[in-house]
């Protein structure tokens, strides 16, 4: 277990001042073992196995942090001197130094000369051990050369450790596997932006420490405001996209992280609502503090979260959970702690909006406002039902008129239409009687006519007929 106060005995004081253990465990190592444990999600491996892999990385990382910090305590040692600094590195020797630094980085090789490693794996153990003296060692320096600086850091700090530990559990073999690509290559570019932010924001803290040293930083050329803006609006937008890519793609392995990152989005909304997170939320760091959002979660949340989602793939691995608490045992208590308080606060928060903001609002407007307003509302009514009835009144009255007019206008109408029907017909009648008069005058001639003709043909027929037969006798 590593703790976070000061060692009692001058060995465990010499050790904590020579690794500089405070100042990258939690903050480097946690991260890293959430890498782990997404690695082994998406490849995984026996319980045993894993252990062992897991061990002999949790192994490297401190022997190869420790040797990246005694490389830059001791190139700065100048520097620190000016400022009034102590380390156990000033006290010794170039050879020691160089000795020690050899020796951490052979004891760090040496697990995974047994274990073995691929090429990908040797190349990133690689770039950890000569990132610190690029960054560090003169000529090269990065540290002094503006933007190089801060990507060595990046580099050193986050982007390398996550490309060894992808590698070492086989998860950087790409296959066709869409969701574990995309695990990975977002999880690359997650832990490139940490250390990116993670760097600008130490160095705004260390600016003033740095100018009086003599030292020239990336955030001292282009200044606090500027890098500040670049930190809050070009790598964290990175930082939080990548991550989720991670949290959503991993969703075809297991969901069970999603769901608490998103149970943990909601909780902060919460407590920022209910004014239990009072804290500022800072994307990077100022001169005056170093609480930014999101960096104390990763110290010991997020590997949590993938490591109850690596439970959930495999429960075998729910023996990892006591040594996971027990190496982050100060920071699990102070979160855990922070846990309990954050949900007390919430609860009473919402509590007092919800009777502050609610209860007691509705309570005096019904005592107070309601009578006003329900006094407004009647008078509202009676004017306007003085008018509706008005309006009412004055409609019947003239529907009343109108009727009477239409009905005054039918009767004349059908007044003058009666007097010229009954014209008309007499006027028909008339027309009619005179015709039947000229067609019966017609007929009565024309059958006297008829008459007469056939009388006289019959009566010269018969005078015919009689003087035949009186010559034959």
């Amino acid at each position: 277990m590593i703790a976070e106060t000061e060692p009692r005995s001058s060995v465990g004081a010499s050790a904590r001042s020579l690794s500089q253990v405070h100042k990258w465990w939690a903050s480097k190592i946690a991260p890293l073992l959430a890498v782990t444990f997404l690695a082994l999600i998406i490849e995984p491996l026996g319980v045993g196995d894993a252990i062992r892999r897991g061990g002999a990385m949790l192994w490297s990382a401190c022997l190869l942090a420790t040797a990246a910090y005694v490389v830059n305590d001791w190139y700065d040692r100048e520097v620190d001197r000016a400022i009034g600094k102590e380390s156990a590195v000033m006290a010794m020797r170039g050879s020691v130094v160089a000795a020690l630094h050899v020796a951490l980085v052979v004891a760090a090789a040496l697990p995974w000369l047994v274990l073995g490693l691929t090429t990908t794996t040797w190349v990133a153990f690689a770039a950890i051990v000569i990132l610190p003296l690029v960054y560090s060692a003169p000529p090269l320096r990065w540290k002094t050369r503006g933007g190089l600086g801060v990507i060595a850091d990046a580099s050193l700090a986050h982007l390398a450790p996550a490309t060894f530990a992808l590698a070492a559990f086989g998860a950087l073999d790409l296959d066709d596997r869409m969701a574990a690509t995309v695990v990975a290559v977002a999880a690359l570019i997650w832990s490139g932006a940490v250390g990116l932010r993670a760097i600008i924001s130490h160095e705004i803290v260390d600016l003033e420490a740095d100018r009086l040293a003599g030292v020239e930083t990336w955030v001292g050329r282009i200044g606090v405001e500027r890098a500040t803006r670049l930190g809050t609006w070009a790598v964290f937008p990175v930082e939080l996209m990548a991550l989720s890519c991670v949290v959503v793609a991993l969703a075809a392995f297991t969901a069970v992280p999603m769901v608490l990152l998103a149970a943990t989005a909601v909780a902060m909304a919460l407590a920022r609502f209910a004014g239990a997170w009072v804290a500022p939320m800072l994307v990077v760091s100022t001169p005056t503090t170093e609480r930014v959002l999101l960096f104390l979660f990763y110290r010991f949340w997020l590997g949590a979260a993938f490591l109850a989602g690596l439970i959930a793939v495999e429960p075998a691995f729910v023996t990892v959970v006591p040594v996971y608490l027990i190496l982050f045992f100060p920071v699990a208590r102070d979160e855990l702690t922070s846990l309990v308080r954050g949900t007390v606060g919430t609860v009473r928060g919402l509590a007092w909006i919800i009777y502050g903001k609610g209860i007691r609002r509705a309570g005096n407007w019904s005592r107070y406002r309601l009578p006003e307003y329900a006094s407004a509302v009647g008078a509202a009514a009676a004017w306007i039902g003085r008018g509706v009835a008005s309006a009412a009144t004055a409609a019947g009255r003239g529907l009343a008129a109108g009727a009477t007019a239409t009905g005054r206008g039918l009767a004349a109408g059908a007044t003058a239409t009666g007097r010229g029907l009954a014209a008309g017909t007499s006027a028909a009648g008339r027309g009619l009687g005179i015709a039947a008069g000229a067609i019966g005058r017609f007929f009565v001639s024309t059958w006297s006519t008829v008459r007469r003709f056939v009388w006289r043909a019959y009566r010269k027929c018969r005078r015919t007929i009689l003087a035949r037969t009186r010559s034959h006798t």
